[in-house]
């Protein structure tokens, strides 16, 4: 005898009663909105998530960067008018690598002594291209003047022209610094 039989049977379904699996809605297709919330979203917000906490989306340095200057350098010069060579140095190299623009002193060892200059309006790309403009201070080893300088840094080398700024002085030459 069954004690429950006032009870419905489990394993019996009503007539007209859809299967406890199967949706009432079966013969609708899926808006936009449903494969939305149901299929994409449940998909790609683990992946993002994913992503984020294995730090794929930090901020990395662009390949488009500006380059870091070295606070100072050293290296030879050759004046290809006057044809004659020595020692040079960029020293002070103040930066901002946001704009590319820089600043430095430096020295200049000629056959009558140092000359003492000051680069300024100083400009270097992305790709290691630079401009500046030399101004030699008036010793008894120099005259005062100005050159225009332009340069490329490669693997923390920048090589280079220069020539006078004034027109009327023909002065061009060639410099390594490193």
């Amino acid at each position: 005898m069954n004690i429950n039989s006032n009870l419905a049977d489990p394993n019996q379904i009503p007539y007209g009663t859809p299967f406890p699996l199967e949706s009432a809605h079966t013969s609708q297709k899926w808006s936009k909105k449903d494969w939305l919330v149901k299929v994409y979203i449940p998909i790609i917000v683990p992946i993002i998530a994913a992503l984020i906490g294995g730090g794929y989306f930090l901020l990395k340095p662009s390949s488009s960067s500006i380059p870091f200057l070295y606070r100072s350098y050293s290296g030879t010069y050759t004046d290809t008018t006057l044809g004659k060579s020595g020692r040079l140095t960029m020293s002070d190299v103040s930066e901002n690598t946001s704009t590319g623009t820089f600043t430095a002193s430096g020295t200049i060892e000629t056959p009558g002594g140092t000359c003492f200059i000051q680069n300024t309006n100083g400009l270097i790309t992305a790709e290691g291209k630079m401009t500046w403009v030399v101004t030699y201070e008036q010793s008894t080893a120099c005259n005062a003047g100005a050159a225009n300088v332009t340069g490329q840094l490669t693997d923390g080398v920048i090589t280079g022209t220069w020539t006078n700024a004034d027109p009327s002085i023909q002065d061009t030459g060639t410099f390594t610094l490193s």
